[in-house]
């Protein structure tokens, strides 16, 4: 047995406990997340900490959930406080071990860490969460103790490296749910979605588990976008590879899918997701009809608004409704959905536009029946008739709901009639069979009692018409719509009689019976008609004022047509249409012949009578005189067809067959006849064509008999458009079905005459065989048509159809198409018949019609090709060799159909036999076709012999293999057997073959026959295609129409086979036609609009082979075409022109001629255009040369450019009338001179001539041709420098006027580019004759003032630009300061006037010029510019030693003689510009020193002190000026040395311009120069003290101390003695009060800087300050005094705290004291730096010892004093060291105890001083203990309430005091309630009795018990305290009702609660609901009120413990409730709802 320590040790041991073994013996792995087995065990615990606590801080910066403080728990949505930086990554967390925890904190710590996981879930990819994961891991161990939370977290990623991480390292049983993952975990590799879905089908917890992620996150608010993709896919798989779904299963399913519907916070894709899975679970399985109606219900609360602001969009109702079809197609159709469901549908946004688009989906109506079910209750609501409507009103409506709709017509509601009428409108038909099941099923009628009740219901919805004003009216028009007969019969009758009665009918009265009497137009029973036709004048000209007769006529054709009514029915239609209608309307009789009589006028055995009931009415009215049936009445009397009404009852059987036969052929001739004689006999050819396919069978074989006597009735022209259109209407692709007709030519014969025809029509006139006999009738006369004359058409031909030739051959090739177009081996008679009347009539025009049936485009035709070469093989075998025929004519067509992509292998091999047939003739007597096989164009044909065409022939059949397989292979066929042929054997068979390519009237022929050839050579190909050349040259409209989409193909075949022609054939005579052609398809094809292959194809030829071997004359006329040639030719001729010698000769011929006289080209008059018209042409050939030469590389050749020159030179001299003209051919041929000058290396022989470019330059006023001409001049320059230099002033001179004013960057960049270039050579010029300095700049100024002079010229905006890229140019070195000079120069007289800012701006160009260069290149211009202005003033001052100078220049607009007053100008000018332009010196140079300054400020130095008259004094102002500004901006060192220098003048204005410039920029220099300059600067103070000293005000004075506290604020080491040897004079200055605002300022940056070296002068200087703060607050002195002295003192307090004395503190106290209210902000600095600097020993003794006096000397009224020591007192206690307040507790309790005699209140009332002393004592009570504490607080209770001379006010502040102690410490001071409580009660007691009235007493004992309750922690308040307090306590429920206090009531209340919550005796809880109650019987109504209040308090508050109390309280609420007074029994009610709101309903106590 174990002892009881083993015991102990075991049940203490760690869940680790048995690692601790294996560990001894094998190191345990390191589990980690984020490293790798070795790299973990270098990272311990406190690493891995600090990573994730700032992961962690990133984390919370990504998300805020991470940082709040309450989470809601997915498992079951309630909320748990945390704080995840708290429990999981601070410090504490760090040393946690969960194996030794209990299991309470166990818990919490999963539901902590099981939070913080599924809040990861977002950012899980993310770098900081790698690191978390990493220490929960480390610490918490979450891969061990969390693995649910962690699978639930990485289960979304399963297929990422991230959970293939965490799974290696997961603690995963065998037995777990979760054992399926252990593969993977030992493979490593990731989870497979397979795979899960595996492991769910087969574990039932597995799929619990995920289905269950999505939910528990969504109920946390932390599902994510990777979760939702995850729930949706995962789950999806697993429902649909799921064999069967249990109950089980589909229980987590559901509850599952549904909860995205159901979170508050929605989550749009969580729902899709849903939406996807709940339709896939529905295909699945079936669902009970309660869970569809379930689903469908979620499926609607989350898709409905939910709220106002939430209005939702359509895309929700869109997936809602979609998926809501989805889910019930697969189910049993529900009865109805919930009413819930209809209400949140109809709150959705566009939901019934929506549904109205879904309703032709698959199974709609499983979803929108039980809807429409649902909300049929609510119909009459507008919202639910209008998606009743909507759906109504869809397309494809299921017929199921307007079954339903119907069964509402028992609903005599005004929605369901609605309704009803809206379906009858749109679905009339529907409704009827509706109608009709309805009324069979339930009453089982018989058919017709079934037909007429729903007739009834149609015709009660047959009009809608307006609503009368009279009341008779409505009745009659309501029973117009009656479904008895006999009422609608009488309504009409009775409209008629009101109509006929005279009276005045209103509008809407004669509105609503017009609509009631077009209504009646579609009533189905005869005797509404009759009745309704009876006065057809009056029903016309009734309904005819709202409608048009047309529209009548169009709704009575819809009754009669295509559906016929009953006989009695359309004869009364047609009896009123043919009778009145058509004598009131004649206009319309045709119509009514065509649409409405002709589809029964045929007679036939079925429908005799109606015919004759048609043929009757017409006779009636005496038939028609126009029309088609003119005279046709007269043919049924005739045969005596029309008999009388006993005939039709006696011999209704009788028909004669044959008189009806005869009838109809009668007919139909008599309307053919009215057809051809009728005006507008086309339109009427074509509506009976029309006819053809009339619903009705009468109408269509009517049509036939119609059109077949049309064919027979007419001839030529006519008859042939009227077959060709008969045989497209009756859209006939072949005869295939014609074989029943008949089974030999006899009979089919018989069946085509007219008896056999007639007979049949007759008979059956729908039938099939008769439909056939009509068509085959048709098709057997197409053949006997012919042209007039008999003319013989060009078969060969592509039909057009505008030519009647064409739409001859079209309706020959259709017929053919049609007949032989058969599937079947044998021919049908019909077909057989049809080919031998086509052939017969063709005869020997058969071959040519079959060839052009065979390269036809038709698709007809296409079908039937093999046919066609089939029966011309026929044809062919047909002529033997006893009438052999040459057959060479159709050679070339068999090569076009064998080379068709349209011709198969069958059909290329019968080509071949019929090419066989033609070879096989021996002996040919004449030629098929000769010059007539293409019309008139064959005679341009050529023929072969026999001998050739037999080789040919031969040649043609041996490939015969090769060329079945392949047509285009006859290419390469005629290549290899031509080119073994002869030539003479090649040129005549290729002759022959290009003849007919030429002529042949198929387009496509031509081309293949062309192309056949194309690859073969031979010279004589070009002769024979030289006509068609020049053709489609001259003329190639008729062509292009001819040949459409392939002319372009057809006329580069063309030019490719004439371009053959040799070079010599162009080379001969000029009359040569083969040139003349060449030049002219030149001409053609080179013009913008051509062709661009043949273009290409003339450009290839000329430059590969003919261009070369023209002669010179050819060439020359080859580039001389027209002026429309050179926009194409222009490449052609660039790569053409390549010799010099022939550029040259052409610029020679071509170039203008020499000017008439030497008169300049700008001065010379304008000519008349010479008389030759050669002129212009010629010019305009140049001009093409020009640019041809001008845009191409040519070479480098010195003849070429001078060529080029002198071409130039006569361009621009020759006099055009358009100067554009020369201006472009100058700028080509200067390009060309560029491309020329640029390719030579050499200087020149011989000088180039530049003088033609200057001329140009000058002349030229195209800016462009200028712009030109610079560039070339400036590229010109490297090659004759001495000629650019000769003529450089005229260039820069005509630039400087032409070009500086363009505001363009081309022309800017022209200038840079002539400035680069030519500039360079004169600057070489000028440094060649000058020496550097003055005499350059002479020399070279009027070359620069060329630029300067023309700077106002230049745009502002590219000025600066333009200089600086001049003074780069020159060498700013030398030439940057004369060009400076002489801008400045530019502006001299307008800077001398202006004021500074404004000469600056003037200054603008220059500065901005001299900025742009290095800083050491400014001082160089500044001394020059400086230096001219000294020798300027030196010729003013002394004009007898006067100098050479710069600017000593007179300028044009200036007078000749010399002025002392410009060049004093022009001196003062320079020296402004010094001043404005010098810059600041870098920082890296500040402290260098610089010669170059030190002569810039020697020179300023000498122009200030110049002498001379008063002339120069501005000079010297000026100067002076330049100088401050020179001195604020050179380096430091430089400034120090130069104001050391200024100090030491003797100049007073110089020291205080030094002064203050000093002043301004030492703090900015750095300290490194300082320490550098030290010496210097301490001349400087040196000086300065000097200067104090001596004076104590001025300006100087006031300067010197303003440099004295710059140098003193920012001091350097070393200054220090220096400074402090200036402190007694800034003293002295103080007490002499002059300058005092600049000393004190001195003072204060002194303080600071000094520190300890004023100690010698501290006390003198704090009596100062503190004198001078005296006098500043007294008024006596400016503020700005008062805030210096302030600092200073301030200063000295945190720099020298110790040194002040008791005097000092007490003065500045006083002060501060005295003046609290005005100085309230400026001594608060000051006073909180004595309580924080100076020590407390120090301090206190001087407060204490300060108190009696001011205590004294305090006014009632005024209270600030006091308040602002005992605000000063709390901060100085604040900061005290407990031992020096212990060392003087005695006296500061006794200031606090004076204090809290003191009244505080001032008089005014204004302030109150109590609660700053109160404060100022909780910081005493702060340092001191509690043995310390308790004495004092003994004695403050005696002073209250022990000692004499106590009183209330005391009694007050004590308790005001105690419960700031209660607020501060809170518990801590109860235990010192027990002296006070008896007291307390005393107070309390003697408020109760009325012996003491006062509410400030009443308020605080009050409040100080409320606090004291409230910060009990029952240690002190028991029982027995609780009972000595509480009747006290109760009883001022009168005292405060008494007192009449304001806020008693609520302090009272809070008491009482605070008083109730720390009881716990029931006795004492008992007593004090008693006892408050009882004061609900006292007399004050108020008080009852009172009472009632406080006790609704106590039992909201504190309901609880009173519980027990609930009878006694129903008494007292019971009594209550009867009192007289309105407001106590309100109060009781809420008393009693209190109790209730506790304990339930009180109603039975």
């Amino acid at each position: 047995m174990p002892s009881a320590l083993a015991s102990q040790l075991a049940a203490s041991a760690s869940l680790n406990a048995s690692l601790l073994e294996a560990h001894t013996n094998k190191r345990r792995r390191t589990e980690s997340y984020l490293f790798t087995g070795r790299d973990a065990d270098v990272h311990d615990l406190d690493s891995i900490h600090a990573l994730a606590s700032n992961a962690f801080a990133q984390l919370s910066s990504l998300s805020p959930a991470f940082t709040a403080r309450t989470i809601k728990l997915g498992s079951d949505g309630s909320s748990l406080s945390v704080d995840f930086d708290q429990s999981l990554f601070s410090e504490a967390a760090r040393n946690v071990d969960r194996t030794m925890q209990s299991r309470e904190v166990n818990a919490n710590l999963d539901r902590t860490l099981n939070a913080f996981l599924s809040l990861l879930g977002p950012w899980l990819m993310e770098a900081p969460t790698s690191k978390v994961l990493e220490w929960l891991v480390r610490r918490f161990r979450i891969n061990e103790f969390n693995v649910d939370a962690v699978l639930s977290l990485f289960f979304p990623y399963h297929e990422s490296p991230h959970f293939v991480k965490m799974l290696s390292i997961l603690h995963i049983s065998s037995s777990s749910i979760f054992s399926f993952l252990l593969p993977f975990k030992s493979a490593a590799t990731p989870l497979a979605r397979s795979s899960m879905v595996k492991a769910m089908a087969a574990n039932q917890a597995v799929a619990r588990f995920i289905a269950s992620l999505l939910p528990t996150a969504m109920r946390g608010s932390c599902s994510h976008r990777t979760l939702v993709a995850f729930n949706a896919a995962t789950m999806h798989d697993y429902i649909a590879s799921s064999p069967a779904l249990d109950e089980g299963i589909l229980a987590f399913l559901l509850s599952a899918l549904l909860v995205p519907f159901q979170t508050s916070h929605g989550d749009t894709n969580a729902t899709l997701g849903s939406y996807v899975l709940l339709s896939t679970l529905s295909h699945k399985t079936s669902l009970s009809s309660a869970a569809v109606a379930a689903i469908v219900g979620a499926m609607a609360t989350s898709a409905a608004p939910k709220g106002k602001r939430d209005a939702g969009d359509n895309r929700s109702s869109e997936h809602f409704i979609k998926v809501a079809i989805a889910v019930c197609l697969p189910q049993e159709e529900l009865e109805a959905f919930h009413a819930s469901t209809g209400s949140l549908c109809l709150k959705m946004f566009a939901f019934t536009e929506e549904l109205q688009g879904t309703v032709q989906f698959v199974g709609a109506e499983k979803f929108i029946l039980p809807l429409l079910e649902c909300l049929k209750p609510r119909i009459e609501e507008p919202a639910v008739s209008s998606l009743y409507a909507a759906i109504l009103g869809a397309t494809g409506t299921p017929l199921r709901l307007l079954e339903r709709l119907v069964l509402l017509q028992a609903s005599t509601t005004n929605a369901a009639r609605a309704l009803l009428s809206l379906v009858h409108q749109r679905h009339v038909d529907i409704l009827r069979d509706a109608r009709d099941e309805h009324e069979g099923d339930d009453q089982r009628m018989k058919k017709r009692e079934r037909k007429k009740k729903a007739d009834e219901l149609m015709i009660s919805f047959s009009v809608s018409h307006p609503w009368a004003q009279s009341t008779d009216v409505n009745e009659i028009v309501v029973a117009s719509t009656s479904s008895t007969k006999e009422v609608r019969v009488g309504a009409v009758e009775r409209l008629y009689k009101i109509l006929q009665g005279g009276k005045t009918l209103e509008a809407s009265d004669m509105a609503s019976i017009q609509s009631a009497l077009l209504g009646r137009v579609y009533d189905t029973h005869a005797g509404v008609l009759h009745v309704l036709y009876s006065s057809p004048e009056l029903f016309l000209s009734t309904v005819t004022s709202s409608t048009t007769p047309q529209k009548l006529l169009d709704t009575i054709v819809s009754q009669v047509v295509p559906d016929p009514p009953a006989r009695a029915v359309l004869l009364a239609h047609i009896a009123f249409l043919v009778g009145h209608f058509s004598k009131t309307h004649p206009e319309l009789s045709q119509a009514v012949q065509e649409r409405v009589l002709f589809p029964y006028l045929l007679a036939s055995k079925p429908k005799f009578r109606t015919a004759r009931g048609v043929w009757k009415a017409l006779k009636e009215v005496g038939g028609y005189t126009t029309g088609w049936l003119k005279g046709c009445v007269d043919i049924w009397e005739k045969g005596d067809l029309l008999r009388g009404k006993k005939d039709e009852e006696n011999d209704e059987a009788d028909v004669d067959m044959e008189k009806i036969c005869q009838a109809n052929l009668d007919v139909a001739a008599k309307i053919a006849e009215n057809i051809l004689a009728s005006n507008d006999g086309s339109s009427d050819i074509s509506l009976i064509l029309s006819k053809l396919h009339d619903p009705l069978p009468h109408g269509r074989a009517l049509a036939y008999l119609v059109v077949r006597v049309l064919l027979l009735n007419t001839s030529c022209g006519q008859q042939v458009d009227i077959a060709l259109q008969a045989l497209a209407a009756m859209k006939l692709h072949s005869v295939n079905g014609f074989a029943d007709l008949a089974d030999s030519p006899t009979k089919l014969q018989e069946a085509l005459n007219d008896g056999t025809l007639g007979m049949k029509v007759a008979t059956k006139p729908g039938g099939r065989i008769t439909v056939m006999l009509l068509q085959a009738s048709i098709l057997a006369l197409i053949p006997a048509v012919q042209l007039v004359d008999a003319r013989t058409p060009a078969w060969i031909t592509t039909p057009s159809l505008k030519s009647m030739e064409d739409r001859y051959i079209a309706l020959m090739q259709n017929l053919y198409a049609v007949a032989v177009a058969s599937g079947s081996s044998t021919p049908s008679q019909l077909s057989t018949h049809l080919i031998q009347a086509l052939f017969l009539n063709l005869r020997d025009a058969s071959l040519l019609f079959l060839l052009g049936v065979l390269l036809a485009r038709s698709p007809a035709l296409e079908r039937v090709r093999t046919r066609a070469l089939l029966h011309a093989l026929a044809f062919l075998r047909g002529h033997n060799s006893d009438n052999a025929i040459d057959f060479q004519t159709v050679l070339p067509s068999f090569i076009a159909v064998l080379m068709d992509a349209r011709t198969d292998k069958q059909g290329r091999t019968l080509v071949f036999e019929c090419i066989s047939v033609l070879a096989s003739t021996s002996e040919r007597k004449h030629v098929y076709g000769l010059d007539t096989i293409y019309g008139a164009e064959s005679t341009h044909l050529q023929y072969l012999d026999a001998k050739d065409l037999e080789a040919y022939l031969k040649a043609l059949l041996e490939s015969r293999t090769l060329l079945a397989q392949d047509g285009n292979y006859i290419k390469v066929f005629h290549q290899q057997h031509f080119a073994a042929a002869s030539a003479k054997y090649r040129r005549r068979v290729i002759c022959y073959l290009l003849s007919h390519a030429v002529t042949h009237t198929v387009p496509e022929a031509r081309i293949s026959i062309m192309s056949s050839v194309e690859d073969v050579s031979d010279t004589a190909r070009s002769h024979t295609v030289m006509s068609a050349m020049e053709t489609l040259a001259k003329d190639p409209v008729p062509i292009s129409k001819l040949l459409g989409i392939n002319f372009h193909r057809y006329t580069a075949l063309v030019a490719s086979t004439f371009l053959s022609v040799p070079a010599g054939d162009l080379n001969s005579d000029p009359e040569n036609p083969v040139w003349q052609i060449f030049a002219l398809a030149l001409q053609t094809y080179f013009k913008p609009n051509a062709i661009a292959s043949v273009r290409k194809l003339f450009s290839d030829a000329l430059e590969e082979r003919l261009f070369a071997n023209l002669d010179m004359t050819r060439q020359a006329q080859a580039g001389s075409l027209g002026n429309e040639v050179y926009v194409c030719a222009k490449e052609l001729l660039s790569n053409l022109l390549k010799d010099v010698s022939l550029i040259n000769h052409l610029l020679a011929v071509y170039q203008p001629g020499a000017a008439q006289s030497d008169t300049p080209a700008s001065k010379r008059a304008k000519l008349d255009n010479p008389s030759h018209g050669n002129i212009e042409e010629k010019m305009s050939i140049f001009a093409f040369l020009a640019e041809v030469l001008g845009t191409k590389e040519l070479p480098g050749s010195l003849d070429l450019l001078t060529q080029l020159l002198n071409t130039l030179g006569k361009t621009i001299h020759y006099d055009s009338p358009i100067p554009s003209d020369t201006s472009y051919s100058c700028q080509m041929l200067m390009a060309a001179v560029e491309q020329a000058a640029s390719k030579i290396t050499e200087p020149p022989v011989r000088p180039i001539r530049l003088d033609i470019l200057v001329e140009i330059i000058r002349v030229s006023e195209n800016p462009q041709t200028f712009h030109q001409a610079l560039l070339l001049m400036a590229s010109l320059a490297r090659l004759t420098p001495d000629s650019v230099l000769h003529n450089i002033m005229p260039i820069f001179t005509f630039m400087g006027t032409n070009v500086f004013h363009r505001d363009d960057s081309y022309s800017f960049k022209v200038v840079q580019n002539t400035i680069e270039n030519i500039v360079p050579v004169m600057v070489s010029s000028l440094k060649s004759r000058h020496s550097s300095g003055l005499e350059l700049y002479i020399g070279a100024r009027e070359f620069l003032r060329i630029f300067t002079d023309a700077s106002n010229h230049i745009p502002r905006h590219r000025r600066q630009n333009f200089f600086i890229h001049l003074a780069d140019v020159l060498g700013p070195q030398e030439f940057l300061a004369p060009v400076c000079m002489l801008l400045v120069d530019r502006v001299a007289n307008r800077v001398s006037r202006q004021p500074e800012d404004e000469a600056s701006a003037s200054l603008g160009l220059s500065i901005s010029l001299l900025r742009h260069f290095p800083q050491e290149l400014h001082l160089h211009v500044l001394k020059e510019a400086l230096r001219e202005a000294k020798r300027l003033i030196h010729n003013i001052a002394f004009s007898d030693e006067a100098g050479a100078t710069f600017l000593d220049y007179v300028h044009d607009d200036e007078h000749s003689a010399r002025s002392s007053s410009i060049i004093k100008r022009r001196a003062q000018a320079l020296i402004m510009f010094v001043g404005c332009a010098i810059t600041p010196t870098p920082s890296a140079d500040i402290s260098r020193g610089d010669n170059a300054t030190t002569d810039l400020i020697s020179l300023l130095v000498d122009l200030a002190t110049i002498e001379g008259d008063n002339n120069i004094s501005d000079i010297v102002s000026v100067t002076q000026q330049a100088t401050s500004k020179v001195m604020n901006a050179i380096g430091a060192a430089d400034f120090l040395n130069g104001a050391l220098v200024m100090l030491q003048s003797d100049e007073t204005r110089i020291k205080a311009g030094a002064l203050e410039v000093l002043a301004e920029r030492i703090p900015k220099v750095t300290e490194a120069v300082r320490r550098e300059q030290q010496k210097t600067a301490i001349s400087i103070i040196n000086c300065i003290r000097d200067v104090v000293s001596h004076q104590s005000a001025g300006a100087l004075v006031n300067s010197a101390l303003n440099a004295l506290r710059a140098i003193g604020s920012s001091i350097c080491p070393g200054e220090e003695s220096a400074l402090v040897s200036t402190v007694p004079s800034v003293i002295k200055i103080i007490k002499a009060r002059a300058s005092l605002q600049s000393a004190i300022a001195v003072l204060s940056s002194y303080v600071s800087s000094l520190g300890p070296r004023l100690i010698p002068h501290f006390r003198e200087i704090a009596q100062e300050c503190t004198s001078v703060l005296q006098e500043g607050l007294s008024g006596k002195m400016a503020q700005s005094s008062v805030d210096g002295a302030i600092s200073t003192l301030q200063g000295l307090v945190s720099t020298l705290p110790a040194f002040y004395g008791a005097a000092e503190l007490a003065a500045i106290v006083k002060l501060h004291l005295e003046y609290s209210v005005t100085l309230s902000g400026s001594m608060t600095g000051l006073m909180k730096g004595i309580a924080k600097k100076i020590p407390s020993n120090t301090l206190l003794p001087v407060l204490c010892d300060l108190w009696p006096s001011l205590e004294k000397s305090q006014k009632k009224e005024h209270v600030d004093g006091l308040i602002a020591f005992f605000v000063f007192f709390k901060r100085s206690l604040r900061v005290a060291r407990r031992p020096d307040i212990q060392e003087h507790i005695r006296s500061i309790f006794s200031v606090f105890l004076d204090g809290f005699g003191v009244n505080m209140k001032s008089t005014t009332g204004s302030r109150d001083g109590e609660p700053h002393i109160i404060s100022a004592f909780l910081e005493l009570v702060v340092k001191l203990n509690e043995t310390a504490f308790r004495p004092l607080f003994r004695r403050l209770y005696d002073w209250a309430f022990a000692a004499e001379s106590a009183n209330i006010e005391r009694k007050v502040t004590f308790c005001h005091m105690y419960s700031a102690l209660l607020d501060y410490f809170k518990g801590l001071m109860n235990p010192y309630m027990s002296m006070l409580l008896q007291a307390l009660c005393d107070i309390l007691e003697s408020l109760a009795a009325g012996s003491i009235q006062n509410p400030s007493l009443w308020l605080s004992t009050v409040g100080t018990l409320s606090k004291s309750f409230e910060n009990d922690d029952g240690v002190f308040w028991r029982d027995d305290k609780l009972a000595s307090v509480a009747k006290p306590l109760l009883a001022q429920v009168s005292s405060c009702i008494r007192l009449n206090i304001a806020d008693g009531k609520q302090a009272l209340t809070n008491c009482l609660i605070a008083m109730t919550s720390v009881a716990v005796d029931d006795s004492l809880l008992k007593s004090i609901n008693l006892d408050l109650l009882m004061h609900t019987r006292a007399e004050d109504a108020r008080e009852r009120i009172f009472a009632l209040s406080c006790s609704e308090a106590l039992w909201r508050e504190q309901g609880g413990k009173l519980i027990g109390f609930v009878a006694e309280t129903a008494t007292f609420i019971s009594e209550c409730a009867e009192d007289e007074n309105d407001s106590v029994v309100r109060e009781t009610h809420k008393l009693k709802n209190a109790v209730e709101g506790v304990a339930g309903s009180i109603s039975g106590l």
